[in-house]
């Protein structure tokens, strides 16, 4: 495990809640998912299951999870009573393991080839799974597990350009994880006014402030959602669209902390605040 990858995990509450869970705050619901220790089953014969649950401190904010699948497959063996090669029906559970911040809704996915094609495929099992866990189905509307942007190559071309012309951000439902107070607690609330899911904010003029924009972008890319901007890099140039969602955010784990998952936790989160600083 050299690499890990940054996502949010955003809960959107529903209207008609159990009354069990509505005093629960969402990171109490996502404590109460993963330790139901949900399962999915596939048509692939293949079920996948999270455990391996520890948490780090008192308040079990920090910690990780192991998500993976159990299937059933033949394992070619050598048997030394027949002196032959013969498959053997086995079990095989390959898995990964899952570090989370729930104070800011933060997971660090890890992903192994032999579990599933890539990072994105596996955020989806994992929302998958706690979708189907009792403490979300009535609590909320969905679960949301998005990737977390680097906004350093985006920031750079705002920064740099001779002239951006329009500027738009994305935004989506209540969620207490939101990083700025200001823009996204307003449109979340205009969103749940009108019902909706998600939204998106655009303004435009001859010459934005670059620096409100590139503000702006750090602080949408850590809440896990997209920007865009059409701009001239320089005058002589044509105006072109460049957008935050290709940057995907994924950090390179030092080898002297590999096997202390606490360190990683913590490696884990200084970059996020850097993101969330525009430091990146």
């Amino acid at each position: 495990m050299g690499t890990l990858y940054l996502f949010r995990i955003k809960f959107v509450r529903g209207d008609n809640l159990a009354l069990e869970t509505e005093n629960l705050t969402p990171e109490q619901i996502f404590r109460r998912a993963i330790e139901e220790k949900p399962t999915l089953e596939l048509k692939s014969n293949s079920v996948w299951v999270i455990g391996n649950i520890i948490y780090y401190d008192e308040q079990k904010r920090i910690g990780t999870f192991n998500v993976g699948k159990k299937r059933m497959g033949s394992v070619p063996k050598y048997n030394e009573n027949s002196k032959n090669f013969e498959n053997e029906i086995e079990e095989n559970s390959p898995n990964s393991k899952i570090y989370f911040n729930l104070e800011y809704g933060i997971l660090g996915l890890t992903n192994k080839y032999e579990l599933i094609s890539d990072e994105f495929a596996l955020a989806g099992k994992i929302q998958e799974l706690i979708e189907n866990t009792n403490a979300v189905k009535n609590a909320f509307k969905y679960v949301e597990i998005t990737r977390i942007k680097n906004p350093e190559t985006f920031i750079s071309r705002l920064r740099g350009a001779y002239r951006i012309k329009r500027f738009g951000v994305h935004f989506s439902g209540t969620n207490p994880f939101d990083a700025d107070e200001n823009f996204h607690k307003t449109m979340s609330a205009y969103l749940d006014a009108t019902a909706g899911n998600k939204g998106v904010t655009v303004v435009e003029g001859n010459s934005l402030n670059s620096e409100t924009c590139a503000i702006m972008t750090a602080s949408v890319a850590a809440t896990g959602n997209d920007a865009f901007a059409m701009l001239q890099d320089s005058s002589d140039e044509k105006f072109v669209t460049i957008s935050l969602h290709k940057n995907a955010a994924k950090i390179s784990i030092p080898v002297e902390i590999q096997d202390d998952d606490k360190k990683i936790i913590d490696f884990l989160m200084n970059y996020y605040y850097r993101i969330r600083r525009n430091e990146v």
